[in-house]
């Protein structure tokens, strides 16, 4: 008979060596789930951690990570182009700055009666 795992009814083991591999192996492989006590959370998964609207102490929300192209295939390609192939094509036109936006007028003053001070 082999040793077992709480929990683990179909899990059998040679030695405690063997178990003890495998208890490792679990570990490692759930490790990133524990190292902080609040962990950034995803963005699906933000209204779980609110309340009333507001992410909880601790929590926040983890930002998406940028796909970044690989850097060997890149090069690659920027080898295959010859001097003249970039002057072939069209280059972008800077955006002309923004027109300013026209001054504003200023209202024409009220002629108003005026108030005179409070009676005490």
């Amino acid at each position: 008979s082999g040793r077992r795992l709480a929990g683990q009814d179909r899990k059998v083991f040679k030695d405690r060596a063997a178990m003890e591999k495998y208890l490792q192996g679990r570990i490692a492989a759930y490790s990133h789930l524990f190292t902080e006590i609040s962990p950034h959370i995803p963005e699906d998964a933000r209204k779980r951690f609110c309340v009333n609207g507001i992410l909880l102490p601790g929590y926040t929300v983890e930002t998406p990570v940028p796909d970044r192209p690989d850097e060997k295939n890149v090069e690659d390609l920027l080898s295959l182009l010859e001097d003249g192939d970039m002057d072939a094509l069209p280059q972008p036109e800077e955006p002309a700055p923004p027109p300013e936006p026209p001054p504003r007028r200023q209202a024409p003053p009220k002629n108003r009666p005026q108030r005179s001070d409070p009676v005490r």
